[in-house]
């Protein structure tokens, strides 16, 4: 398995793990966190890319019922990331 194939796995499982009680949690740390970042990069992601990824998984959050991060931090979130990327354009994203 590729390092690419194996980060893709990874955010996979993250966006699976949205829909799981048990999980939900730790997958939206992950996505709020610079973890994401990290294995966007290696999976190839571009910066539209994982913006558009972020932004769907906010969308998403809003048809959830209440209860832990809202939509709105994860969605913040997106897009300060997203501005950190082209703020550092030398930062391999």
């Amino acid at each position: 398995m590729s390092l690419r194939s194996l980060a893709e796995s990874v955010i996979f499982q993250a966006i699976e793990d949205l829909h799981d009680g048990e999980h939900r949690h730790e997958a939206l740390a992950f996505f709020q966190g610079d973890t994401f970042r990290e294995w966007a990069r290696m999976a190839g992601m571009s910066r539209g890319e994982k913006l558009r990824l972020l932004e769907m998984i906010s969308a998403y959050l809003h048809l959830r019922p209440a209860g832990g991060p809202t939509a709105q931090t994860v969605s913040f979130l997106a897009r300060k990331a997203y501005m950190e990327d082209w703020r550092h354009p030398g930062h391999s994203v």
